[in-house]
């Protein structure tokens, strides 16, 4: 074979030489362990921190009145329980209209149709018939009607009354002036341990709002004692708004 050809041959193959040793200084590349260098941070020393949890209270007069009463209808047949508790029912809203709740502020909060039998001791059907139950929760603003709206809706045909329960229309104001004196009394308790234990407050990590429910209070109202009152007399009392926070202060020396 001639000097000539060799070179030929030899340029050709010189692109497939160099894809193949780039090949291969790749895989060796990528083979080697990997060594893991620590950064400023990890090297450091940790961050010296002090959690503490803070409450807070606050006392309001409730200023809304959520009031459940319903209508309870049985008979044979099941429109005929259906007509005589819408019937009942209407009378009910008239009623309670005319004492002041207005139409916004009236809800049907369960409505129920179910059919059940009456058996002797021995299982024989003694009768089948239906009950219909329509529950109704009436806001009160003007807790001073509260009394009023529950007579007006006893009086005109309403046989249950579940409960009446105080809240706040805007909890959320009263529950922040809860919250920052839930802060405060964090920050005192960690000026306090920082003072005993010789550290210096070196500002905060974190702060995490502890979990929180809108109080209520309930008063339920047995229905005898209820239907022999003239006006059924209701008292508001007070409502006591609780928050946590826990707050993650950095300390140094």
């Amino acid at each position: 074979m001639s000097e000539r050809s060799w070179r030929w041959r030899l340029l050709a193959w010189a692109p497939v030489m160099t894809l193949l040793l780039l090949a291969l200084a790749y895989v060796w590349k990528t083979s080697l362990p990997t060594v893991a260098l620590a950064t400023p941070a990890e090297t450091s020393t940790p961050m010296r921190t002090l959690t503490l949890t803070g409450q807070g209270s606050v006392q309001v007069a409730p200023d809304v009145a959520w009031v459940r009463v319903g209508v309870y209808t049985e008979a044979d047949r099941a429109q005929d329980a259906v007509n005589q508790n819408s019937r009942i029912v209407e009378q009910v809203l008239q009623a309670v209209r005319r004492a002041g709740v207005t139409e916004e502020d009236i809800q049907t909060s369960r409505y129920q149709l179910q059919h059940r039998e009456e058996r002797d001791r021995d299982g024989r059907l003694l009768r089948r018939y239906f009950v219909v139950q329509h529950e109704l929760t009436l806001t009160v603003r003007d807790l001073e009607a509260v009394g009023q709206v529950l007579d007006a809706a006893l009086t005109a045909g309403a046989n249950r009354v579940y409960d009446v329960s105080f809240g706040v229309i805007e909890p959320q104001k009263v529950l922040q002036a809860a919250r920052v004196q839930a802060v405060q009394d964090a920050l005192q308790q960690a000026q306090a341990v920082a003072q005993a234990a010789g550290v210096t407050l070196d500002g905060i990590q974190s702060i995490t709002m502890g979990a929180y429910t809108p109080p209520r209070l309930y008063e339920a109202l047995a229905m005898e004692a209820a239907k022999s009152a003239p006006e059924v007399p209701i008292t508001p009392g007070t409502l006591e708004f609780k928050a946590t926070v826990t707050v993650v202060f950095r300390i140094r020396e």
